[in-house]
C-alpha cells in the first residue's frame, strides 16, 4: 500500500486505483465570455436551488411520513371499531334468540299454572264449605275515582247505609 491518499485494493479483479482528491481543473488565462459567463452563474443558481431542494426535501418527506403515520392509525382504528360493532351485532343476535326462547319458556309455564287453577273447586270450597255468598246489590257501594290510582277508606263503609 501506498501513503499517498492512494489505495490500492488487491484481488484477481482489482478495479484501479481510486484517490481521494479531486482532479484539478487547470486556470484558464483567457478572457471569458458572456455565453461561460451565463452558464457558470446558471450553474450556480442550479447547485443553489439543489441544495434548498435537498433542505426542503427532507422537511416534505419528514411530512409525508407523518401523514402516512396518521392515515395507517386511523385505518386501524376504523377496522377495529367495524371489528367491535359486528362482535356486537352478533352478540345482539344471539342474546335476541335467547330471549325469544326465554319468552316462549316464560309463556309456557304461565299457560301451565293458569290451567293448573280450578276455579270450580274454588267456588266449591268458599260458598260450601266456607259459606260465603255473593254480594247482594245493597252491599255495593259505587264511588268516583279521583286521580290516585287506589282508594284508601277513612270509614266503615256499613255504617253509612
Amino acid at each position: 500500500m501506498e501513503r499517498n491518499n492512494r489505495m490500492y485494493v488487491h484481488g484477481s479483479a482489482a478495479p484501479a486505483i481510486v484517490t481521494d482528491r479531486p482532479e484539478r481543473v487547470p486556470r484558464r488565462t483567457e478572457p471569458l465570455t458572456k455565453e461561460e459567463i451565463r452558464r457558470r452563474q446558471a450553474s450556480r443558481y442550479a447547485e443553489e436551488n439543489r441544495r434548498k431542494a435537498g433542505r426542503f426535501g427532507a422537511l416534505y418527506t419528514a411530512l409525508i411520513v407523518f401523514a402516512v403515520f396518521i392515515t395507517m392509525f386511523t385505518c386501524v382504528n376504523y377496522i377495529m371499531v367495524l371489528n367491535r360493532q359486528s362482535s356486537n351485532n352478533k352478540q345482539i343476535v344471539n342474546l335476541s334468540k335467547e330471549l325469544e326462547v326465554l319468552k316462549e319458556a316464560n309463556d309456557q309455564k304461565q299457560l301451565t299454572i293458569d290451567t293448573s287453577i280450578n276455579y270450580e273447586y274454588i267456588y266449591k270450597v268458599a260458598t260450601e264449605e266456607l259459606g260465603m255468598v255473593h254480594a247482594g246489590k245493597d252491599q255495593v257501594v259505587q264511588y268516583k275515582s279521583g286521580e290516585s290510582e287506589y282508594v284508601i277508606q277513612y270509614l266503615d263503609l256499613s255504617s253509612n247505609n
